[in-house]
C-alpha cells in the first residue's frame, strides 16, 4: 500500500481523497496519487508483480428493468482484481483491456448487490443497465464476502477507470495534475517493502515534477518546490487510514466512558459514607430511656443535649403547650402511678415525664 507525507511546500496542485495528520507537526498523510504516477510505477517496477489503483465513484444512479435506485461504486484499473487475487463467481472480472479509452463500458457487481437488486439471477451477465444515464454491460459478479480493500466501505458496482471520464458531465478525464487514485501493489516472492521504496523513489520524484508542471495557471503558491515523501505500507488489511481513524474514535469513546464510570463510583462512595455517618449519629432504640409505649418525638430523641431533663426519666405524654399544662402536671403527680412530674416546653409542646 502506497501513501505519502505532505508539507506546505509539496508540489501537488490538486488533491482528492483521504488525509489525516502525519507523524510530526507540519506533516500530513495522503493516500491518493496522480494517474501518471500509477502508470510509471507499472512500467518501471521490477519488485512488484501487480500495480493497481482505485477511487470511489460517489453515489451512482442506476436504472435496471425500468426501476431506478442508487448504488455505491468504485473506479479501478484493469489489474485490480488480479492484484487482489479475486476471481468472479459468475462471469469475469475486469482486465487490462478494459483500461483502453475506447473499450466497452462494463461493470462487475458485488454479491450483495446481485442478491438484493437482481434476486441472484444467474443469467444477469450480459445485461445492460444505465449508470448515470450511460449504458453499461454487467460482465461479472464477485464472490460473497469480497468488499474490496477499503475498510468498512463496500462497493456495489466496480467500473474501469475510463468510465470516470464518460460519467463526468464534461466528458473529460481528470488532468494529471490532480491526485485522486489510491494505489497498491503485490510484492514478488522474496521482495521486501524497503526494496520497493528504494526502486521507485526516483520514479516517484519524476512524476511529481511532471504532474506539477501540468498544473493550472491559477494554482495557489506556484513557487513550491518540495517533494512529497513516498512510503510503502503493509496492505494485507487494505487502506489503514480508516482503521486508524476508527481506533482513534474508539479510544476517545473509551476515555469518556471511563471518566463517567469514575464519576459515578466517586458519587456512590460519597453517598455511602454520608449514610454511614448518619447511622452512627442515630441513638439506638435499646439504649433509649424513652418508654416504648409512649416514644418521644424523633426530634427529641435525636438530641439529648438539648433536653437533658429527659435523660433518666420516663416520658409519659406529650400534649400541646397551654396555660393548663402546669396544672395538668400537678394533677398527674397526685395519681398513684406517678411519683413526680416535670413539665418541659419544646417547640410548642409540653412533655410530661415521670421521675
Amino acid at each position: 500500500m502506497f501513501d505519502w507525507l505532505r508539507t506546505s511546500d509539496s508540489m501537488v496542485a490538486g488533491y482528492s481523497g483521504y488525509g489525516r495528520p502525519g507523524p510530526a507537526p507540519g506533516l500530513g498523510v495522503r493516500t491518493s496519487f496522480s494517474a501518471i504516477t500509477v502508470q510509471r510505477f507499472r512500467e518501471h517496477t521490477a519488485t512488484l508483480s501487480d500495480v493497481f489503483a482505485f477511487s470511489p465513484t460517489g453515489t451512482l444512479n442506476i436504472v435496471a428493468d425500468r426501476q431506478a435506485d442508487t448504488a455505491s461504486g468504485l473506479f479501478v484499473t484493469g489489474s485490480y482484481f488480479a492484484g487482489l487475487g479475486v476471481r468472479a463467481l459468475v462471469g469475469r472480472t475486469l482486465s487490462a483491456s478494459d483500461d483502453r479509452p475506447q473499450a466497452e463500458s462494463v461493470a462487475v457487481i458485488s454479491h450483495r448487490y446481485w442478491r438484493r437488486r437482481f434476486a441472484s439471477d444467474p443469467s444477469l451477465v450480459g445485461k445492460t443497465i444505465d449508470v448515470n444515464r450511460s449504458p453499461v454491460v454487467i460482465v461479472g459478479v464477485m464472490p460473497e464476502g469480497f468488499d474490496g480493500p477499503r475498510m468498512s466501505e463496500s462497493s456495489d458496482i466496480t467500473l474501469p477507470i475510463p468510465m470516470a471520464a464518460r460519467l463526468n458531465p464534461t466528458g473529460r478525464a481528470r488532468p494529471v495534475s490532480v491526485w485522486w487514485l489510491q494505489m497498491m501493489g503485490r510484492l514478488k516472492p522474496g521482495v521486501m517493502r524497503e526494496q520497493v521504496l528504494a526502486e521507485l523513489q526516483t520514479t516517484f520524484a519524476d512524476t511529481v515534477r511532471e504532474s506539477w508542471a501540468a498544473r493550472p495557471p491559477d494554482t495557489p503558491n506556484p513557487t513550491r518546490s518540495g517533494l512529497p515523501q513516498l512510503r510503502v505500507r503493509p496492505g494485507a488489511q487494505g487502506a489503514d487510514g480508516p482503521r486508524i481513524d476508527a481506533l482513534q474514535i474508539l479510544s476517545a469513546v473509551f476515555a469518556v466512558v471511563a471518566a463517567i464510570l469514575l464519576i459515578v463510583c466517586v458519587n456512590l462512595a460519597t453517598l455511602l459514607l454520608v449514610r454511614a455517618s448518619d447511622t452512627r449519629r442515630e441513638p439506638l432504640a435499646s439504649g433509649s430511656a424513652v418508654d416504648d409505649r409512649n416514644p418521644a418525638p424523633r426530634h427529641i430523641r435525636g438530641d439529648r443535649r438539648r433536653h437533658p431533663r429527659l435523660v433518666g426519666e420516663r416520658l409519659h405524654a406529650v400534649a400541646p403547650s397551654t396555660e393548663d399544662s402546669h396544672r395538668g402536671c400537678a394533677h398527674r403527680s397526685a395519681g398513684a402511678r406517678i411519683h413526680g412530674c416535670s413539665v418541659g416546653d419544646h417547640r410548642g409542646a409540653v412533655v410530661y415525664s415521670e421521675r
